[in-house]
């Protein structure tokens, strides 16, 4: 390669938007600051008041059901926050899930939702994934689920996220395909999905590495764990 294209040899400091730090105690950490500021720049969001949580759920529980302008950038905005939801920021996957659901016909509503991702990141452009030199080297699969959230459908919502060496390496936040009874059938459910999620993991990392750790997923729901292991 080097024969046909100018190549600087030297540590590796980004990756298509992603930027990679290694610390001194030799932990790695991975953001999108540049990416982050430029996007609340490009969506005139760059000096609006920060807020502490992504989203709002009385937000979207309200009536504002008028239809969004077709002039608002609202799909580019979905594009633009999808790359960062999916690359480095899992804290706002599940925002990003629910405004995700309304490209068809937006309302005002779902984009004053977005409004509050964006002013979210205003007052969080430099987090990101830590992955710690000392970190246990083994997979670690946390779910939960929250009840009949979404107000339309009654499907519950899963969230997962999997972690390796401290920091998370693969995350998800979607509706359930059915509605649950029971909060036992929708943990059950979800982990289901989680286990699915870690096991690709699993296959991944024996390919890469050596570590032949057995994966753990943390359950929080007993009766769940008594299906799991007598289903």
């Amino acid at each position: 390669m080097e024969k046909e294209f100018r190549i600087i040899k030297g540590p590796l400091d980004s990756f298509l938007g992603t930027e990679i730090k290694l610390l001194r105690d030799r932990s790695i950490f991975v953001d999108q600051e540049t990416y982050t500021r430029r996007v609340l720049k490009r969506f005139r969001m760059d000096e609006a008041n920060a807020v502490v949580t992504p989203a709002d759920t009385v937000a979207f529980a309200s009536n504002e059901d008028a239809v969004l302008d077709r002039t608002v950038p609202y799909r580019e905005a979905v594009g633009a926050l999808m790359f960062l939801m999916t690359t480095t920021r899992p804290d706002i996957a599940n925002a990003v899930s629910m405004v995700s659901q309304a490209l068809e016909k937006p309302t005002v509503k779902e984009w004053k939702a977005f409004k509050r991702i964006f002013k979210y990141l205003r007052g969080t452009v430099n987090n990101g994934l830590l992955y710690k030199n000392n970190g246990e080297a083994s997979l670690q699969c946390f779910f939960d689920v929250d009840y009949a959230g979404d107000v339309a459908s009654r499907r519950l919502r899963t969230g997962v996220v999997c972690m390796y060496a401290g920091g998370a390496v693969s995350w998800l936040s979607q509706k359930q395909r059915s509605v649950a009874l029971s909060t036992t059938e929708a943990e059950y459910a979800a982990s289901s999905e989680a286990s699915r999620e870690l096991m690709w993991l699993k296959r991944l990392l024996l390919d890469v590495t050596d570590v032949k750790q057995t994966p753990v997923l943390f359950i929080d729901n007993m009766e769940a764990v008594k299906l799991s292991k007598n289903p």
